[in-house]
């Protein structure tokens, strides 16, 4: 009889070998999930870099708008700027940027002319750093760097001139209530005059109701129509976006004529002249609003200025005090008068007010044409756009 070999050890055998190829598949596994995870903080890190170039980009053309380099001595302080630009992405956080490996640059940015001006045979970042052929043509690069990962762009950026955007023989524009006090069948001195030649119709408008008694009317001389529409706004009258380039030109430029202040007090005691001449934006800080006294303004009719105030209580203008030009007030308190003109006064130009407008006293609105024309054809803003088709990523260095 044959005796049967012995089958102890064959099931050890073969659990062994099981946990092994379970092992090996487990080790599969975590080598391939640290790979993707891998894979997807790099790609996530390259589409963070590409997205801080066109952020640096875009700051480049709002820099440009504000002030195109023109000359030697206008030239953009490329590593202010890109310092400003690290400011506007965070670091930490699942959404952070952090900061390349030691000794390299978070974001590079280089502006030179579109011209081999060093005759180097090169259009490149070693060539001058303004437009210096002055044909409104530049060329814009950046390299960014997140956490190792590296993007670069390269454009062309043109200079479009923008002459200031009014809307056309518009005297006065209140957003809220059109006040005209103490009027009478026979008018008094308050008044909204036009100057304008041939009978030409000018608007006054107001979104709210006249007051008191609809008597605004009574306060307009000839040729001047008084209109209530209720549909236009603002934008309607000077878009926020031109308003916008200018603020912004001025709070980069900083001296005449493009002055920018955070208070009312620091635009009236300024030391440089015409104080009030020029384009000058008063900008609060948020949740404040300032009441600013156009006194001692030093406009002239061949010189007239803007006043912008970002958000404004009260303009007041009186004591026989004179102003050549254009007054904005862009936010007001709700109910509260954004403008306010009395005593002997006159303004030769435009006011248009977010808020409500109040005209009392011995005073006169006049819209003066000739103002007009000087403040669209002087004030010319450049816009700074990208080039169609110019625009490409290229080899990070």
């Amino acid at each position: 009889m044959q005796r049967l070999h012995s089958q102890q050890g064959a099931v050890l055998i073969m659990v062994i070998g099981v946990v092994a190829a379970l092992a090996i598949l487990a080790a599969t596994l975590v080598a391939v999930t640290l790979n993707a995870q891998s894979g997807t903080s790099k790609d996530r890190k390259r589409a963070k870099a590409v997205n801080v170039a066109e952020g640096s980009v875009d700051a480049v053309l709002a820099q440009m708008s504000a002030g195109w380099p023109a000359t030697s001595a206008q030239t953009i302080d490329t590593a202010a700027l890109a310092s400003t630009v690290r400011g506007l992405f965070p670091k930490g956080g699942l959404d952070g940027n952090p900061d390349p490996p030691a000794g390299q640059s978070f974001d590079r940015i280089f502006v030179y002319d579109n011209y081999d001006t060093n005759g180097d045979g090169k259009i490149n970042r070693l060539d001058a750093p303004y437009d210096s052929y002055a044909d409104g043509v530049m060329i814009v690069e950046v390299q960014t760097n997140v956490g190792g990962s590296k993007a670069g762009i390269v454009t062309q950026v043109t200079a479009a001139k923008t002459p200031l955007d009014i809307r056309p023989n518009t005297a006065i524009y209140a957003g809220d209530e059109l006040t005209i006090d103490a009027v009478n069948t026979n008018k008094s001195a308050i008044d909204i005059v036009s100057t304008a030649p041939g009978g030409t119709t000018v608007d006054a408008i107001t979104t709210a109701e006249f007051s008191p008694n609809k008597a605004y009317t009574y306060g307009c001389a000839a040729n001047v129509n008084p209109m209530e529409d209720s549909t236009l706004t603002l934008d309607d009258i000077i878009p926020g976006p031109t308003l916008d380039v200018l603020q912004q030109k001025c709070f980069a430029t900083k001296k005449y004529p493009y002055r920018y202040y955070t208070s009312a007090s620091a635009a009236t005691s300024a030391t440089q002249t015409p104080v009030l001449g020029g384009v000058v934006v008063v900008d609060p800080p948020a949740g404040q609003y300032a009441t600013v006294d156009l006194t001692n303004n030093t406009t002239s009719q061949t010189s007239p200025g803007i006043l912008i105030v970002t958000r404004g209580n009260v303009i007041n203008i009186g004591n026989d005090a004179l102003y050549y030009g254009l007054i904005i007030v862009r936010d007001t308190p709700p109910g509260s008068v954004s403008f306010d003109l009395g005593g002997n006064a006159s303004i030769h130009g435009m006011v248009f007010v977010e808020g409500a407008a109040k005209l009392h006293g011995d005073d006169k609105l006049l819209y003066d044409p000739a103002i007009a024309d000087l403040l669209r054809n002087q004030t010319v803003m450049l816009k700074a756009r990208m080039v169609p088709n110019t625009w490409r990523q290229v080899m990070p260095q």
